[in-house]
């Protein structure tokens, strides 16, 4: 599964943590990956639910995508 990450203008963005899970109400963390360009593919483990979390450079999360499931 890959999934793509991406923010247009936020310039605080370091890492992307990818969240998967059963629900969209229980998700965890599965894999995290440094921001690369405009949008980031990021290699995950197959999931029912995904969503994105954009942290800083200290680890602090700066926003959280909505859960969506993968078409």
């Amino acid at each position: 599964m890959t999934v793509y990450a991406s923010w247009n203008g936020a310039t605080r963005v370091k890492f992307w943590r990818v969240l998967s899970g059963q629900t969209s109400a229980r998700l965890t963390p599965v894999v995290t990956a440094r921001k690369r360009g405009f949008e980031t593919p990021i290699a995950a483990p197959a999931g029912s639910y995904f969503a994105v979390q954009a942290l800083a450079a200290d680890g602090s999360v700066l926003g959280t995508s909505a859960a969506v499931r993968p078409s």
